[in-house]
């Protein structure tokens, strides 16, 4: 509609019974006589989903929050789903004619040719048929189509607007209807809904950065990558450098040991060379050496005879007189 482009989709030379629409993956569904098959907006990749040998109609929808295409058959009276993810057909009744399919929050409803105005209503697709009666007067064929316009409350989705939006980008809002976020993820989330984590070991936008080894193998923060357990490197470097610390502290309490037991020792062997030296020349610690004994005048010859020894000088004293006896009378 922006461009005013038209596109042909292949058609196989056989008539459009049915037509689909996925439009969050830009997906065509088209209904033929004997297949149902499904493409691009654009006809690429086309592949078939759903075959089978004749037919007459098929009426289609798709629900995009299930990833689950709904057929009837009114061939072979069929009415039926047929999951996209898993591939796996569910067929939920075989016994009328029905021309139209549509879901509505767990429930089909289904227009069947000739009941006269009426809506076959199904709940969980095979539970106990009901009627919702139009005009009793209509014959022939209904289309049945249920909706309404969402309005959940921001941050929440669904049809009956239970289910909480995932981590769209920059906390926006998600889709209404099927809950995907329009402008993409926040960091660290993906999937269509953004409520998908980072797988273990990626973290940040799209997953793209590589977590570090947290410790226990723990999984990084998906938004900034950080070991909420603890980054394995970082206690290991933690560890080894507590374990230098506590061997440098080991190597300088044995230094220090060392330096004290040699002071110890010095002091000890100073103490020894100092006795030794006092023994060899005779004096002990805290004597007095002896005065010398000499004439200042240096006239010593006549009276005194000078002996020198080395550390004493010792006089002799010549032509001393002989003592003085005096007798004591009473």
């Amino acid at each position: 509609m922006d461009t005013k482009i038209l596109t042909k989709v292949p058609t196989e030379n056989s008539l459009v019974w049915g037509i689909a629409i996925d439009t969050r993956n830009k997906k065509l569904f088209l209904a033929f006589a004997t297949k149902i098959t499904m493409m691009n907006y654009d006809g690429s990749d086309y592949v078939t989903l759903l075959n089978k040998k004749n037919g007459n109609h098929f009426g289609m929808m798709f629900d995009m929050e299930g990833h689950r295409l709904y057929y009837a058959d009114s061939s072979v009276l069929t009415l039926g789903s047929l999951d996209l993810e898993t591939n796996v057909t569910t067929v939920y009744r075989n016994d009328t004619l029905y021309l139209s399919v549509h879901e509505f929050e767990g429930v089909l409803y289904a227009g069947p040719f000739g009941d006269r105005g009426t809506v076959d209503v199904l709940p969980g697709g095979c539970g106990p048929r009901s009627y919702v009666y139009f005009n009793t007067s209509i014959h022939g064929g209904i289309r049945a189509t249920v909706f309404r316009i969402y309005g959940c409350p921001s941050g929440w989705y669904g049809r009956l607007c239970t289910r909480e939006c995932g981590k769209c980008f920059n906390g926006s809002a998600c889709d209404n209807i099927d809950g995907h976020c329009a402008d993409g993820c926040d960091t660290g989330w993906i999937g269509d809904t953004c409520t998908t984590a980072c797988p273990n070991g990626t973290y940040g936008e799209r997953c793209g950065n590589l977590c570090d080894q947290c410790v226990g193998g723990a999984p990084c923060h998906p938004a900034n990558g950080t070991c909420q357990a603890g980054n394995l490197v970082q206690e290991l470097y933690h560890e080894d450098w507590n374990l230098v610390v506590w061997a440098l502290v080991s190597v300088c309490v044995f230094l220090g040991l060392v330096v004290v037991v040699l002071v110890i020792l010095l002091v000890r062997c100073r103490r020894m060379v100092v006795t030794n030296k006092q023994k060899k020349i005779g004096v002990t610690a805290g004597a007095v050496r002896n005065p010398t004994y000499q004439d200042d005048t240096g006239d010593a010859g006549d009276d005194i005879t000078s002996v020198t020894h080395p550390d004493h000088v010792y006089e002799k004293m010549d032509n001393v007189q002989p003592p003085v006896y005096e007798t004591l009378h009473a």
